[in-house]
């Protein structure tokens, strides 16, 4: 009986353990639009709320396929971090912390310039001298 009795708690113990919540990782950023050429904060929280945790950003420029390194940051209090980034195209973002991704983030880069049209002038009378 006693060994039945302990085998119930040392199995309730493991699939409590297996059941725990496996942290998360949020991912924002300042703005879902950037002008080309200036910077965008991409910031988020670990649910464990650990600090000196490395995070890893990743990004995927418009037309690549895959994720690439972005960076590196360490978590503060509360397990918060943020770094600045520079698109110079549209570029979609997430964050790692060791096996968990946060969800993509999209920030769409504007042109600098814009060029528009104007209408065509119309030849005017020319005064002969």
């Amino acid at each position: 009986m006693k060994i039945l009795a302990v085998t119930a708690i040392v199995g309730a113990a493991l699939a409590a353990a297996a059941t725990a919540a496996a942290p998360t990782l949020t991912l924002a950023a300042s703005a879902p639009s950037v002008v080309y050429g200036k910077p965008v904060t991409l910031s988020g929280v670990l649910s464990s709320q650990k600090t000196n945790q490395q995070i890893t950003l990743q990004d995927q420029a418009c037309g690549k396929t895959t994720f690439t390194k972005a960076g590196n940051v360490k978590t503060t209090t509360g397990g918060k971090y943020s770094l600045a980034q520079t698109p110079a195209l549209n570029t979609a973002y997430q964050a790692k912390w060791k096996s968990t991704i946060s969800s993509k983030v999209t920030v769409n880069v504007k042109p600098l310039l814009e060029l528009t049209s104007s209408r065509p002038r119309r030849p005017g009378p020319r005064s002969r001298r």
